[in-house]
């Protein structure tokens, strides 16, 4: 459990490597021209490799945008006629429900949200763009454009030249990778508020805590006498660790696995139980957790490749981790919690991240083993 719900941060970050507009004349761009204006500036955005543009039939049109029916499929889809190809100084700004440019972050989730909902029902779209209170989906093209004039990077003179790209941007993205959990799963207890309910008197809070604690190795009589204190056994334990394991696997909006990773970490447990509450602490942001490191940046990114190599090549990775690195499963969920907090808040490390992992993953995938000079104490 501990490594899905680290797999499950690391990808809503983009932490695991394996992880627009025309001028309104449409019909006169090909398909690759049309994808390239549409789809440029979206490089953070999820679901956005999924969009096509496509020509057909105008269904109707508002103020900055056209619904058209694709002439291949049927598929139905809106497009931007908001002109970029324009000096940024010639473009008028419009942010609609945003508070202005910093709220880049809202607006990256904005359209996430939309694109998502884009790929299988046009007018769900338009309505979860008025829900975000927007106008219409001209406007919401409109703010795109105002946004990529304020917080783009210029590849050219006019506003159709310019991309989402920078630090700052892919900050902003991570923002709004928040956000969108967080309206996850908002949505998500509205639609069962029994999601989060105990289980058999057992909140998830105290459930983590008890969890953690279980994962250092604690001598069973010790973890007795401590679940006894919340009034369990050792067979009631097992039933309500097996109802919110259940539980947290069919959430498929992750509400559970979120609230469980937070508490997880601020139980503080482990040897790098500290490192683990300081990154709990800030969860939820892209501030960088308190403290010193629990290990080197390198050495963190080592560890990630040497399981990654290990796991592809069919190897108990708990027992590697043990040997090499005198670590458990829960050192190195504490760990990444801290050092995923660092990462969402600087993200010139995310290039450096995936080199050293990936090295590290094609040395340890050579049979290699910790440097016998390397500074790491444990």
């Amino acid at each position: 459990m501990l490594q899905t719900i680290i797999n499950f941060f690391r990808k809503l970050f983009g932490l695991d490597s394996d992880t627009g507009s025309g001028s309104g004349n449409m019909k006169q761009l090909s398909q690759g021209e049309l994808r390239e204006k549409h789809i440029k500036g979206l490089e953070h955005i999820e679901g956005a490799e999924n969009i096509r543009v496509s020509t057909g039939d105008v269904i109707r049109r508002v103020e900055g945008a056209a619904l058209i029916r694709d002439e291949d499929d049927g598929e139905m889809l809106w497009t931007s006629e908001i002109n970029l190809e324009v000096t940024p100084q010639q473009f008028q700004d419009d942010f609609g429900p945003l508070a202005g440019p910093d709220d880049l972050g809202k607006f990256l989730f904005h359209e996430t949200e939309i694109n998502m909902v884009m790929q299988g029902d046009a007018d769900e779209a338009e309505r979860k763009c008025q829900e975000f209170g927007y106008a219409h989906m001209g406007q919401f093209f409109r703010v795109r454009g105002t946004m990529l004039k304020h917080k783009g990077t210029a590849g050219g003179p006019q506003l159709d030249d310019f991309v989402f790209d920078s630090g700052d941007v892919m900050r902003a993205a991570m923002d709004g990778a928040h956000m969108r959990q967080a309206y996850t799963s908002q949505g998500a207890l509205a639609a069962d508020p029994e999601l989060l309910a105990p289980v058999d008197g057992v909140d998830l809070d105290t459930y983590a805590k008890l969890a953690a604690t279980s994962a250092t190795g604690l001598p069973q009589d010790q973890f007795t006498a401590m679940l006894a204190q919340h009034g369990l056994d050792a067979a009631k334990w097992q039933s309500v660790n097996a109802v919110w394991t259940d539980r947290m696997a069919k959430d498929t909006s992750h509400t559970i696995t979120t609230a469980y990773g937070k508490a997880f970490g601020a139980a503080g447990a482990g040897q790098y139980g500290a490192a683990g509450a300081a990154g709990a602490a800030v969860m939820g942001t892209t501030n960088a957790a308190g403290g010193e490191a629990p290990v080197s940046f390198e050495r963190y990114c080592e560890i990630a490749g040497a399981q990654a190599a290990w796991a592809e090549s069919g190897q108990d990775v708990n027992a590697m981790m043990k040997q090499v690195f005198n670590m458990n499963a829960l050192d190195w969920s504490t760990m990444s919690m801290w050092w995923m907090q660092k990462l969402q808040s600087d993200p010139s490390l995310f290039q450096p991240h995936t080199d050293l992992c990936e090295k590290y993953k094609t040395q340890y995938g050579a049979g290699g083993m910790a440097g016998a000079d390397d500074d790491l104490s444990f």
